[in-house]
């Protein structure tokens, strides 16, 4: 039996549990999940079909090497074990103080405010922990050359765009590939430089469609960065970096001020428009930042009562839309660190539906049909760093 073995190090806080929350492990199901995630990521380009096709080869394909409850297609080609880890020498209990940058980052399931400082809501693995997982071929199945490598590209993007558990767009559980071994047993070497990363990921991107994917998936569109900062080159401080990167960006601020800095308001217009709403006034237009991810919901603190000053902004017919923007801590030895930051825009919302833009108040709930370049926000950003 063919066996493939990566060997990954958690580079951010890693927070990734089951129904118990406060039991924090390396879950095998949530690195599937990753893994599936990032090989449909490279599908899209890869495979040949015309686009009206192109989706049902590669839920196909990808059922036949991950498992499907499909009782035609029954068991994956590819069975995952988790050969081992260190992590529980890591687990580590809700940080009391953490940076505002590192919390909007977060978000607010991973983040509160709470007697004077930002903190920590739940346990997490920390940084510098191991694991290794293994990948057993079934000799039964049959995967082609291709197959077999579009699969190692998986594991390869995982570890250098990706991480497991909450907020992973917003690099927490960033996870660095430090060894792998193919099913035909060649060694891959990890890059080691700035230099090298950006020429694996140009040719791991080499191969890229002209199509608009359905999903966040690999396109000619796509688009990365890749962040270093001078000083205090840590993981944390990336983070930190990034999360005032774009809370200066994006935000319109409290009293003209972000980060007890003068706020940059680079998008007065969707402030006045949201404000528009609450006071029931007629808006024709979403949200420029709806780009970056829905939902994408308005609090006005100054206005009272507080309860009645928000407003939602989601999709009409969902809850959510998953950020096109993806952000990576990258660690090339220790104190060596970068921030790769990726822009895979995909179509936005589904034909039929509508941005919807609802007050907490009694005023009517307002709809926007998608702007043609509803990226246009998440590119300047891009542009911005």
């Amino acid at each position: 039996m063919s066996i493939i073995t990566a060997t990954y190090k958690i580079v951010t806080p890693l927070f990734l549990a089951g129904a118990e929350q406060k039991k924090v492990e390396i879950r095998l199901a949530s690195f599937k999940g990753a893994l599936r995630f990032w090989w449909r990521f490279l599908a899209w380009s890869h495979f040949q079909e015309e686009e009206d096709q192109r989706l049902n080869a590669i839920r196909e394909k990808e059922a036949y090497i991950f498992g499907s409850s499909d009782q035609e297609i029954g068991q994956a080609s590819i069975i995952l074990r988790l050969a081992e880890t260190n992590a529980a020498e890591y687990v580590r209990e809700p940080l009391q103080q953490i940076s505002i940058p590192f919390a909007y980052l977060a978000g607010q399931g991973l983040s509160k405010y709470q007697g004077g400082n930002m903190k920590m809501t739940r346990p997490f693995i920390a940084p510098d922990c191991f694991f290794t997982v293994q990948g057993l071929l079934r000799p039964n199945r049959t995967l082609s050359t291709e197959d077999l490598k579009l699969l190692d590209q998986a594991f390869l993007l995982l570890g250098t765009c990706g991480g497991l558990g909450a907020r992973t767009r917003r690099g927490m559980g960033s996870i660095v590939l430090q060894s792998y071994t193919s099913a035909n047993g060649e060694m891959l070497i990890p890059s080691t430089t700035e230099r090298e990363l950006k020429q694996q990921l140009d040719e791991l991107f080499s191969l890229r469609t002209t199509s608009y994917p359905p999903y966040t998936a690999l396109s000619n569109r796509t688009d990365f960065k890749i962040i270093s900062i001078r000083n205090g080159n840590t993981s944390d401080a990336l983070l930190t970096h990034l999360g005032e990167k774009m809370m200066m960006f994006r935000s319109y601020g409290r009293n003209g001020r972000v980060l007890r800095r003068p706020a940059e308001q680079n998008f007065k217009d969707d402030h006045d428009d949201i404000l528009k709403v609450l006071q029931g006034q007629a808006v024709n237009r979403h949200p420029k930042r709806v780009g970056f991810g829905l939902p994408h919901n308005y609090f006005f603190s100054s206005i009272r009562p507080a309860g009645e000053a928000k407003v939602d902004v989601e999709p009409e017919h969902s809850t959510r839309r998953a950020s096109p923007l993806l952000i990576h801590i990258h660690e090339f030895s220790p104190q060596t660190f970068v921030g790769v930051v990726l822009f895979a825009p995909a179509v936005f919302l589904p034909a039929d539906d509508r941005i919807k833009m609802k007050p907490s108040n009694r005023q009517r709930t307002q709809y926007a049909s998608v702007d043609s370049d509803v990226y246009l926000a998440v590119k300047e950003f891009m542009a911005y760093l």
